[in-house]
């Protein structure tokens, strides 16, 4: 290739785009544009030609020549006016300013063709890949052959300078002009159009780049968390070598044992082959975290070479796997050597926490909906007409369509998440067809009977909520309690399954426990042979999932040994997954309850904490374990750690409510449910309701029978009896009392307000109680719209009752006939 100058090259002097951008000026008005008639192989075409303006094919210096031409052979025309006259003055002056600006820009021949030094290895590329593609130019003009030739290089270089992601459609749109153009004068350019086809197609199913940018942000943090799990200390990588390497080694004969477990199963040559590379050293992919930590404990432990006890394993993996299979060992190898799978979603925490209003469309019902629902609080309703309730309370309020005395209708799904509930519901007293003079509503009960609603309705209910509030003393998972007993299958996992020689069980001691009472003892001896440290017992996967989302922790009732212990519990069926672990220290030789909140359980897998694992899932606990280790997490170790034997009497495992304790079932009754049969009461002196016991179908004796059932429950309760109801307004001084002795009345709404705050009380927890206003019935209570009474503290009043009473110590010992 060689330099000249554009003065002196007979073909296109474009030097800058400046002076391309006037010359096509010029070309878009008709009067310049020709029209050119070239024959193809096929046929003979006359069209506009999208070729540059007519300008001489050969002259030393186009660009003045041309000029020359505007200014005298052009305007000579007769229908030329003097405007466009004036124009073409100017504009020939611009071009001849511009082209003198550029005369020293130099172009490179290649072949018999000029071109900007940039586009040069391109134009060479061509050739010589596609040979002159200008060879049939119906033209003699040099100057348009280089044009187009230079058009065609343009586009290639804007191709090749654009990255594929960046693509537009303004791009493809170039790219097409440029190849039509070249296609009109017979270039032979159709390689290029096969690559504008390819990247139109391409475009098209590309994704927006910023898309494209945001999921390479996306992928670069999910690289850079995966490369934190996979980050293995030195230490620990060595030690998971020579574990492996152990392993390695019994591979052929642990198929043979495994063969020998089943029985009737065999493996055939093929199944021998098909598992015969992962005998090699590249079955051994170290991508994941190490389980065994760096040693940093004090005073040295001496891991020695021992015998491997293989057919422990084998029963290891029987007692949580079931009946062995070859193939699926050898995927539980790989499993065990690479980590849990990324895949793996435990299911995320229910944060829920409903307030169920059961009788939410009642008088009292309906007020206790509208003032939690005015404190922000999430309610649900459990109503039987659906339509009624709409009505009441809108859209926006979550309903349970159900009848308590219908079990059926109460399904457990209902009332996921419901954490506390205020019950309003109770038999309806009234007039069928109105009342008389005689005030006949007090004979008549409307629906249900006082039995099917006061003592069925409540028994179902509680059926219904039990699991999702919880008990008072907890929920038994394990143990040997004074009224209750649940016992699991646990079994051994040690560091046999890495190659170690530790050992463990499970036992149960009738009379080695508290008091001679049963108790479980964990125990067993622990070495660091082999690169082990740790004995562990487990417990089969629950048949059904534990829901202990309505507690806040585990409680353990042990004998310690002052070592420090770690409690694992699961939320997945898989053997091998993350662990939501809580360490524990103990003291020597005392039995001690120690509690584990849920909140304290870390994700771990392998002494590794999983950083992005899902919050704990109370709802879905299916299994626990117990271990005594060498390893803590993240590199450190068990400061209490000494290798031997090991015990650890364990009488209890239960779920627990923190302390204080309040009430998660507060319950409306009613004044006067302990006097229908109490000796010496002068019934004359007793409201309606209680004179009426009996026509009205038992029904305070049903209500106390409710009552009882709560009490029995282990639900954390109150029970507020109000006497008579009012529509009154809340705000009159009040008179809180015990033992079911007063009578008067209070307003619907301040037994709204006092169910409320009796859920966040402790004081309130477990309690009975009448209460009444101080206005006494004939007087009415009325209250200043424009000054109305402050907020009671409701605690004040709590804070005076005691436990245990009832009323119900007045009443005879023998049963009331019913």
């Amino acid at each position: 290739m060689e330099s000249i100058n554009p003065v002196e090259c007979a073909g296109r002097v474009d030097a800058e785009d400046a002076v391309t951008g006037m010359v096509d000026a010029i070309a878009v008005d008709p009067l310049f544009q020709e029209k050119t008639t070239y024959r193809t192989n096929e046929n003979l075409i006359t069209e506009d030609a999208i070729i540059p303006p007519k300008i001489p094919s050969v002259t030393p210096n186009p660009i003045p020549h041309t000029c020359t031409v505007l200014r005298t052979e052009i305007p000579a025309e007769e229908n030329i006016g003097k405007s466009k006259r004036i124009a073409m003055e100017n504009t020939c002056t611009t071009i001849l300013n511009m082209a003198n600006c550029f005369e020293d820009v130099q172009l490179t021949k290649v072949g018999s063709y000029f071109t900007k030094p940039y586009l040069a290895p391109i134009l060479i590329a061509i050739i010589e890949k596609y040979g002159d593609i200008a060879q049939d130019f119906f033209f003699e003009d040099p100057w348009k052959r280089s044009y187009l030739l230079e058009l065609v290089c343009k586009a290639v270089h804007k191709c090749q300078a654009i990255p594929l992601s960046h693509l537009q459609p303004h791009d493809l749109k170039y790219l097409d002009s440029a190849i039509t153009t070249a296609e009109s004068a017979n270039l032979k350019v159709n390689w290029l159009r096969l690559r504008h086809t390819e990247l139109k197609q391409t475009i098209i199913s590309l994704k927006p780049y910023s898309h494209l940018k945001r999921d390479l942000a996306k992928k670069v943090q999910e690289r850079e968390a995966m490369e934190k799990r996979l980050d293995l200390n030195k230490d620990g990588m060595k030690m998971l070598k020579s574990e492996c390497k152990s392993l390695e080694s019994e591979l052929a004969s642990i198929v043979e044992q495994i063969k020998d477990v089943e029985g009737s199963m065999s493996m055939n040559n093929n199944n021998a082959s098909k598992y015969e590379h992962l005998r090699r050293p590249k079955f051994l992919v170290y991508q994941q975290r190490s389980a065994l930590s760096s040693r940093t404990y004090k005073g040295p432990i001496i891991a020695e070479k021992q015998s491997w006890d293989l057919g422990r394993f084998l029963k290891t993996l029987y007692f949580f796997n079931g009946p062995p299979n070859p193939a699926k060992f050898v995927e539980f190898i790989i499993e065990k050597l690479s980590g849990p799978s990324p895949e793996e979603s435990p299911k995320k925490m229910d944060t829920s926490g409903f307030i169920l209003v059961a009788g939410a469309t009642g008088g009292v019902g309906r007020r206790v909906v509208d003032n939690l629902r005015k404190k922000g609080l999430p309610v649900k309703a459990l109503v039987r007409n659906e339509e009624k309730a709409r009505k009441m309370f809108g859209p926006d309020l979550q309903l349970i369509v159900g009848d308590i005395t219908k079990e059926s209708t109460l399904a457990p799904e209902y009332f996921k998440g419901v954490r506390k509930v205020i019950n309003a519901a109770s038999v309806i007293i009234g007039p069928k067809e109105g009342d008389t003079p005689d005030r006949a509503k007090y004979s008549q009960v409307k629906g249900p009977s006082p039995e099917m609603v006061e003592y069925i309705g409540m028994r179902n209910l509680i059926n219904a909520v039990k699991e999702g509030v919880g008990l008072k003393n907890g929920k038994l998972l394990f143990g040997f309690g004074d009224e209750s007993s649940k016992e699991l299958l646990w079994g051994s996992l040690d560091d046999v399954v890495m190659g170690g020689v530790s050992e463990s069980t499970f036992l149960i001691d009738r009379t080695g426990g508290e008091n001679g009472k049963p108790t479980g003892i964990f125990k067993g001896t622990v070495s660091t042979a082999n690169n082990g440290g740790f004995s562990s017992v487990r417990t089969r996967n629950f048949s059904t999932p534990e829901d202990l989302s309505a507690y806040d922790g585990l409680e353990l009732r042990l004998k310690g040994d002052g070592r420090r212990y770690k409690l694992i519990v699961r939320t997945s069926t898989d053997w091998d997954t993350v662990g939501y672990t809580a360490s524990f220290d103990t003291v020597g030789g005392q039995w001690q309850s120690i509690r584990l909140p849920f909140s304290s359980l870390r994700p771990i897998f392998r002494a590794r904490t999983v950083f992005d694992a899902p919050p704990f899932d109370a709802s879905n606990v299916v299994s626990l374990q117990l271990m005594f280790s060498k390893f803590e997490y993240d590199g450190k170790l068990n400061p209490t750690f000494v290798e031997g034997p090991f015990e650890l009497p364990l009488s209890s495992v239960r779920a627990y409510l923190k302390d204080p304790i309040t009430p998660r079932f507060v319950h409306v009754g009613s004044a006067g449910v302990t006097r229908p049969d109490r000796p010496g009461i002068d019934l004359s002196k007793q409201p309606p309701a209680v004179r009426l016991n009996k026509e009205l179908g038992f029904v305070l004796t049903f209500k106390l029978k409710g009552e009882d059932l709560i009490r029995e429950s282990g639900i954390p309760y109150a029970i507020v009896r109000p006497c008579a109801l009012t529509e009154e307004p809340a705000g009159a001084d009040l008179i809180f009392d015990q033992g079911d002795n007063i009578t008067g009345k209070i307003s619907r709404e301040e037994i709204a307000r006092i169910c409320i705050a009796a859920l966040d009380s402790p004081y309130a927890c477990d309690k009975t109680f009448e209460v009444k206003s101080v206005v006494p019935f004939s007087e009415p209570f009325t209250v200043d719209p424009e000054n109305p009474p402050p907020e009671k503290d409701y605690d004040i009043y709590f804070k005076t009752l005691k436990d245990g009473i009832t009323g119900k110590e007045s009443l005879e010992q023998s049963a009331i006939a019913v």
